[in-house]
């Protein structure tokens, strides 16, 4: 058996495995992002006063722990060069966490704490 062979055999086996535990844990996933709706109604009825304690907290927290900057500072050790260097990490850092949506998984994770 060559390479070849052995890598489609073993492509298989892992699709085949993937869809497996896919199809096992699919209708709790399911039940899962139906929580949100259950917990987070905010819908609002016509002459009907509703506070939803819950959303408020989880705005709250957004509010609190969400920042649109990186909380990473840098700080430089070797003299101009070091500055250079730092400046220029500081904007690789900024570019990856809008391209990678690092806001967006950070602010999921607050939302799953509160849920939590």
């Amino acid at each position: 058996m060559n390479l070849a062979e052995l890598e489609l055999k073993l492509r298989g086996k892992v699709q085949t495995e993937y869809l497996n535990g896919f199809n096992h844990i699919y209708d709790e996933r399911v039940r899962k992002r139906d929580i949100m709706e259950k917990v987070l109604d905010t819908r609002q009825v016509d002459g009907q006063v509703k506070a939803n304690l819950l959303w408020q907290n989880i705005q709250l927290e957004n509010a609190l722990f969400l920042t649109d900057e990186l909380g990473i500072k840098l700080l430089a050790t070797e003299g101009i060069t070091g500055e250079e260097q730092m400046k220029n990490a500081e904007t690789v850092l900024k570019y990856d966490d809008l391209d990678m949506n690092l806001r967006e998984q950070r602010e999921n994770i607050v939302n799953y704490n509160a849920l939590y």
